[in-house]
């Protein structure tokens, strides 16, 4: 048992790989990566350099172990994250029941214990908040291709918006198609009032 504390406690010795030699030069430098939705992290990279045949390295696999630990760090922070935006909109309970998890699922997830598979889920609801009616709707295709084209909709008016005119999209419940009429309030240069009118372009999808 001594022995074994006694190595412990020896540093690694590190060789190149290529020749052997344990003529190295060790240098670490901090670099950042951004996690998908979530906070940019640091960690360090280590470089080894042979001083007797030049070669270059992380020969003990430091840069991926520290890149692993921060990134960790980060996952955690923005699960923990994305589950309290959820809040604004549904509660813990409705969520897990709309998917289908597991009670305390969520609280699970913010302690830590979470996979890819989570944070692939969390990301997409956090983008797309409105999947959780689909869901609601056990991910029923017709109310998909609604909820879609409401949400297309949506998106379209408020980047046409920005460009001058408001506009304003009412869809038409149709059973046999899916129809938007595009409403325009345009400025007059001339009196520089706004004149409402409706478009006779539509938006058609069956």
């Amino acid at each position: 048992m001594k022995d074994k504390k006694r190595d412990n406690m020896i540093e690694k010795i590190v060789s190149c790989p290529a020749c052997g030699s344990t003529d190295l030069k060790r240098e670490v430098k901090t670099q950042s990566a951004l996690l998908t939705l979530g906070p940019r992290f640091q960690f360090d990279e280590v470089i080894y350099e042979c001083n007797m045949c030049k070669e270059k390295g992380d020969f003990t696999a430091e840069t991926d172990a520290n890149f692993t630990l921060a990134e960790k760090s980060a996952q955690e922070s923005a699960v923990r994250n994305m589950i309290d935006s959820l809040k604004g909109h549904m509660t813990l309970v409705n969520f897990e029941r709309v998917f289908e998890l597991p009670i305390r699922t969520s609280t699970r997830w913010k302690s830590g214990d979470f996979s890819a598979a989570s944070m692939a889920l969390l990301r997409t609801v956090t983008t797309y908040p409105w999947i959780t009616e689909v869901a609601e709707h056990k991910f029923d295709p017709m109310f998909a291709r609604q909820v879609i084209i409401r949400e297309a909709a949506k998106a379209l008016g408020e980047a046409l918006s920005k460009q001058g005119p408001n506009i304003d999209i009412v869809l038409e419940n149709d059973p046999n198609a899916y129809i938007a009429h595009i409403q325009i309030a345009k400025t007059s240069s001339s009196t520089d009032q706004l004149i409402n009118s409706r478009s006779n372009n539509e938006l058609v999808g069956t």
